[in-house]
């Protein structure tokens, strides 16, 4: 064998030994943004770190599909997508913690989107059986328009 073929089968040989001491890539996704933290969907949960970096934090873990963050603009709380009960609903949470509150309640799935820059609104798209419309609800309590 040589010189050179030797030296490229000792390196791949070494390759899977070099990287065992290294953590897996995360898949954090759909991450959204406050003036002070990051929150992301990983695992089905919903997490929250700050924006200078640091150790995250879990907001969500209820056993369900948790996606789709979105800060409020104010940065206080934290509207998502949570799949609970064979439904997918929206759900809003503070983002210091707290008990998650369900936005809506159809038997279609909704999926959170945005806020009105006062935050007084939350945009939701909602499968109505014709495809996804978007309409907008009064927050904390209103009636979807």
């Amino acid at each position: 064998m040589n010189k050179p073929t030797l030296v490229a089968c000792l390196l791949v040989a070494c390759v899977p030994a070099l990287s065992l001491g290294q953590e897996k890539p995360l898949l954090l996704q759909g991450p959204s943004l406050s003036s002070r933290e990051i929150a992301f969907s990983y695992g089905d949960d919903i997490w929250v770190v700050g924006r200078e970096g640091g150790e995250a934090r879990r907001l969500i873990a209820s056993g369900g599909i948790n996606t789709g963050p979105v800060f409020s603009p104010d940065g206080t709380m934290v509207a998502y997508t949570g799949n609970l009960d064979d439904n997918t609903d929206v759900y809003v949470v503070p983002s210091a913690g707290g008990e998650p509150r369900r936005l809506t309640y159809q038997p279609a799935p909704d999926v959170a989107l945005a806020w009105t820059p006062d935050g007084k609104w939350m945009y939701v798209a909602a499968n109505t059986g014709g495809g996804y419309h978007i309409w907008r609800q009064r927050f904390p309590n209103g009636t979807p328009e």
